[in-house]
């Protein structure tokens, strides 16, 4: 469907309505094209059995115009929610990002839910958003080998891969301190990999570093500090919390922007050890790939997965849109 309209709820509970297939109506650009690919394979693993079941997708940034809204997120909630109580409500499931709802955030983190939420025909993304769901290394290992034009990406892989988690805690230690401040785009921009280091069994953040990128970003010394102070508060809290609750808390755009630096730091480590000339332009192969090709690849991997029952993905929509799941 073409979305170059933007419809009034009204019009767009009419289309609901008066069309024959079902719609999925998510926030954004990114989690429709994540869908679409999710849908792909389903449909590729299981062409004769759901080949009846037809599906618009559409995103609420382009599609919806709701009064009173004031994001994406609200939009598509409040849309669900208008028509809870008709007949037709079975023809439209929404998605959107928990964010950072339903998760305990003080000096204990645990998670409130430990599952999609399903109110009626809305579900909750598992974690902060849909980028949470690639948080694994059994889903990043391919896409980071896709995209490593470096002949050392096996061994970048490995010492990545025993840093993992590290990486997840440092990324949602980040994540913990720009909800505070309200500086989540900020922060992410403000990571690369110069700014982690590798130790011999984790990952560490170089403060200073971090302190003079942030500074580049024309914010105050005050405010740098006051970021800095905060990690240093959060990263114990951090470090000691369940890995689980850890990994879908974590901003989701934050946590891709800390992984793509940290594994770029290990090719960087890799190729200096293994007598390289031009270390830095191996990293440069890995860390200048966009982030929308990142999000492309990691999302390609990750639906593979998912229909072969391998990794968490938000199965409660795919079921209210009519496919038979187990």
């Amino acid at each position: 469907m073409m979305q170059s309209l933007s419809y009034p709820p009204s019009a767009y509970r009419n289309l609901i309505k008066m069309s024959d297939n079902k719609r999925l109506l998510v926030e954004g650009k990114e989690d429709k094209h994540l869908f679409r690919l999710l849908l792909d394979e389903l449909y590729m693993n299981k062409k004769q059995e759901y080949a009846r079941i037809k599906i618009d997708i559409d995103s609420a940034e382009k599609l919806v115009s709701v009064p009173n809204a004031t994001g994406n997120r609200q939009k598509v909630e409040i849309l669900c929610q208008s028509i809870k109580n008709e007949a037709y409500k079975h023809k439209l499931v929404g998605f959107v990002d928990r964010e950072f709802r339903e998760f305990n955030i003080s000096n204990n983190i645990y998670d409130n839910l430990n599952i999609h939420k399903v109110e009626d025909q809305l579900v909750w993304s598992r974690g902060h958003s849909i980028e949470n769901y690639f948080f694994d290394f059994s889903i990043l290992r391919d896409p980071l080998r896709d995209l490593s034009a470096t002949e050392w990406f096996n061994e970048s892989l490995t010492l990545f891969e025993k840093r993992i988690i590290s990486t997840i805690r440092l990324a949602c230690c980040i994540s913990l301190v720009g909800k505070e401040l309200g500086k989540l785009n900020l922060l992410k921009d403000s990571i690369d990999w110069k700014v982690v280091t590798i130790t011999p069994s984790n990952i560490e953040l170089l403060v200073k570093k971090w302190e003079e990128c942030l500074i580049n970003k024309k914010l105050k010394y005050e405010e740098v500090q006051k970021i800095i102070t905060l990690y240093q508060y959060w990263q114990p809290i951090i470090e000691n919390a369940d890995f689980q609750v850890v990994r879908w808390i974590c901003h989701g755009h934050i946590g891709v922007a800390v992984i793509w630096a940290v594994y770029s730091r290990c090719v960087y480590h890799i190729c200096s050890k293994l007598g390289s000339d031009k270390p830095e332009s191996e990293v440069a192969k890995v860390q200048g790939i966009k982030e929308g090709n990142r999000t492309h690849a990691c999302a390609s991997w990750w639906a593979r997965k998912a229909m072969g029952n391998q990794c968490d993905y938000p199965i409660e929509v795919l079921k209210l849109l009519g496919f038979d799941l187990p």
